[in-house]
């Protein structure tokens, strides 16, 4: 048996103003021989004024194969660009 889940979200109420937002959250879910869950997440956030651009991202990933855990990564990032033309 497998089931997935997966939400993505994209666009933000507040794009006119500069906020732009991007996010993801998946769960993955098998039975039978073996037994094995997967989680994942992503964010990624900007704010653009003027020349400048803001950005933040994060991400998150976890596995199990039958409670044992086999994967487990995260990240996080802030960024600044200035556009010079």
């Amino acid at each position: 048996m497998i089931t997935a889940l997966s939400i993505s979200m994209m666009g933000s109420a507040l794009a006119e103003d500069g906020f732009k937002n991007e996010s993801e959250v998946g769960l993955v879910m098998t039975s039978g021989n073996t037994d094995a869950k997967t989680t994942n997440a992503k964010e990624v956030t900007s704010y653009e004024f003027n020349k400048n651009t803001f950005k933040n991202t994060a991400a998150f990933f976890r596995s199990k194969n039958s409670g044992v855990e086999s994967a487990n990564a995260w990240s996080f990032g802030i960024r600044y660009e200035r556009a010079l033309s």
